[in-house]
């Protein structure tokens, strides 16, 4: 591992940093490392050369002497199969990593959820979710994952056909994650090979792609991972409901009244009034005609209204 201080304008140390020979191996490679800036320490995640998966927590200390220090015993195990093309985020909402990888023959890609505790650096690994691919296809031309603004985590992936896909989870509540599957474009189908993405401003996530056979050139794509608005008349008159399961357009789906208990929500406070903004939003600022939740817990709320009707 290399450590890089950036101490001034174009002063720059490096310094290195080897691991205890109990971790030395012939042959380890895809690494990831992911920054949690809540508590100042890194998540580094690799493959062992027989494709086992292994992480370990590091905290690098400031200062000339760059001490690391690392989860006890050096490393967890968090695959014992076939690991491959492993990618990282940090969601800073709930303080979790969440962690890909290709499994089994590559076909189904698998994610956990890592908690890591601030003060030992002891690494907790939550239960497998398996995504198939289905057939023969596997996620071998490239993935990446993130975290939007908005809450949202997303995963692209570029099959062996080199056809982009998405996976999203818009309501991720630090458990486990629950993929919703799209596709960001036809327009590169079958020439993707390689992908980057990163976070912007708003629910807008910046994904780029490289390309193998279309004039070998980089394609980027601005895509919007969740849009929640609302059309509320100023009166409220127009209010219905909750509906807590995305519904798509031209179908059925089930919206909640008036007295009933909407769950899926987060950060409540129980007994506190909570009004729906033309945003799609909850913001704690109950007035004489509005619509919106009483809080029952930090998930679900009873739907009230108070439009003078």
């Amino acid at each position: 591992m290399l450590i890089v201080d950036i101490t001034g304008t174009n002063t720059i140390t490096y310094r290195n940093y080897h691991s205890p020979s109990s971790q030395v191996f012939s042959d380890e490679r895809y690494g990831s490392l992911t920054y949690n800036s809540t508590d100042d320490l890194l998540l580094f995640t690799w493959q062992r050369s027989n494709s086992l998966g292994r992480i370990t927590a590091l905290k690098v200390a400031s200062g000339t002497s760059a001490t690391v220090t690392e989860t006890s015993g050096g490393y967890t195990t968090i695959e014992n199969n076939t690991y491959a093309r492993n990618v990282t985020t940090w969601d800073s909402a709930n303080n979790k990593f969440i962690h890909s990888y290709m499994y089994s023959s590559g076909q189904i890609i698998r994610t956990k959820v890592v908690t890591v505790n601030s003060s030992s650096l002891a690494v907790t690994v939550g239960s497998a979710v398996d995504y198939s691919l289905g057939g023969s296809l596997t996620a071998s031309k490239g993935m990446s994952i993130g975290t939007s603004s908005s809450g949202s985590v997303y995963l692209t992936y570029i099959n062996s056909s080199k056809y982009p896909y998405q996976l999203l989870d818009s309501s991720f509540d630090g458990s486990a994650v629950s993929w919703a599957h799209g596709s960001p474009s036809t327009t590169i189908d079958g020439y993707a090979e390689g992908v980057r993405q990163v976070s912007l401003p708003s629910t807008r996530i910046m994904i780029v792609f490289g390309l193998d056979g279309l004039s070998d050139r980089g394609y980027i794509f601005n895509i919007k991972t969740l849009n929640s608005t609302s059309n509320l008349s100023t009166d409220k008159r127009n209010f219905i409901g909750f509906a807590e399961d995305a519904i798509n357009d031209t179908a059925t789906g089930t919206i909640k009244l008036r007295g009933n208990v909407v769950s899926g929500q987060s950060g409540l406070t129980i007994g506190t009034l909570y009004e729906v903004q033309n945003a799609g939003t909850l913001n704690a600022n109950w007035q004489s005609n509005s619509v919106g939740l009483r809080a029952l817990s930090a998930t679900t709320g009873q739907i009230i209204e108070n439009t003078g009707i």
